[in-house]
This record gives C-alpha cells, sequence and structure tokens, in this order.
C-alpha cells in the first residue's frame, strides 16, 4: 500500500527544523528553526485531519496532555507575568502555545503512525542526519558556513 502525499509535511518537519537559518539574522538559527516548526506542525496537523484513515490517540498521553495543559493554563493565569507565561521568554523558556504544539504535534504523529508514515518521517530524520553531518564536517575542516563570531558583518555577529 502506498502511503498519502501529506505524509511529506511531517517527513519534511525534521529537514526544516535542521536546515533552516538565516545568515543574516540577528540569531541566524532559532528563529528561522523555530518559525519552520511552527508552521509545519499546524500545516500536518491539518492534513493529517483530512486524511480519512483511523483516527485514535492514545488515552493516557492524551490524558496526561490535557491534564499538563490545564495545570499549565492555571499557573499561567495566576503567576506573576501572564503574558510570558503564555507565550515564552526570549531566554527559550517554554510557554503555554509551545506546549500545545508539542500537544498537536503528538497527536499529529499518532496520525502519522496510523497512516503507515514511519518510513517518511525515518528518512525525513535521515535526511536531518545528513544535512547535520555535512555541516559539522565543514564547519571542523573549514569553518562554520554561518559565521556567528564578532568579525563578521552579520548583525549581532
Amino acid at each position: 500500500m502506498r502511503a498519502p502525499r501529506w505524509l511529506l509535511l511531517p517527513a519534511a518537519l525534521p529537514v526544516a527544523a535542521v536546515a533552516a537559518f538565516d545568515p543574516a539574522g540577528y540569531a541566524p538559527f532559532g528563529p528561522a528553526k523555530w518559525m519552520a516548526v511552527s508552521a509545519l506542525v499546524p500545516a500536518a496537523a491539518a492534513a493529517a485531519l483530512w486524511w480519512r484513515g483511523p483516527a485514535r490517540l492514545a488515552r493516557w498521553p492524551a490524558r496526561l496532555w490535557v491534564a499538563f495543559g490545564v495545570w499549565t493554563l492555571l499557573c499561567a493565569l495566576v503567576g506573576a507575568d501572564r503574558w510570558y507565561a503564555l507565550i515564552g521568554t526570549p531566554e527559550r523558556h517554554a510557554g503555554l502555545l509551545l506546549w500545545i504544539l508539542a500537544a498537536v504535534a503528538l497527536a499529529t504523529g499518532t496520525r502519522v503512525c496510523a497512516a503507515g508514515g514511519g518510513r517518511a518521517m525515518a528518512q525525513g530524520a535521515a535526511l536531518a542526519a545528513a544535512v547535520t553531518g555535512v555541516f559539522s564536517a565543514i564547519e571542523l575542516v573549514w569553518r562554520g558556513p554561518v559565521l556567528t563570531d564578532a568579525s563578521a558583518a552579520r548583525l549581532g555577529g
């Protein structure tokens, strides 16, 4: 049986998370990677919702995510800094939105497995590992392909 085409979206996620960068940006790696993840997870989730195959979440992970989400929302609402508790902070502290994105990724992963997408995900992860290996080899032999030191012309370099 041939896997549905929508499985290309979640398979592209590890590749995008590794390969995305903005060499001219203030921070060349983080924002571009999070933009790719924040765009591909909902896109893959939307594609997974339209797929007509079996849809069943594992009960315990789903219950734990709901309990964790309710607890995190309550903590965010009564905490000292509600805004950052909801969206997170620039220092990479996760807010409620990131945990919601993680829950959506978990539910999408369940659909990917039900659709027989394990092979597509493994191929995406292998491609991401290859990109990381090539980047690391270039950095080891020559220099970092994306300059991040103080002598770079990049803003914030």
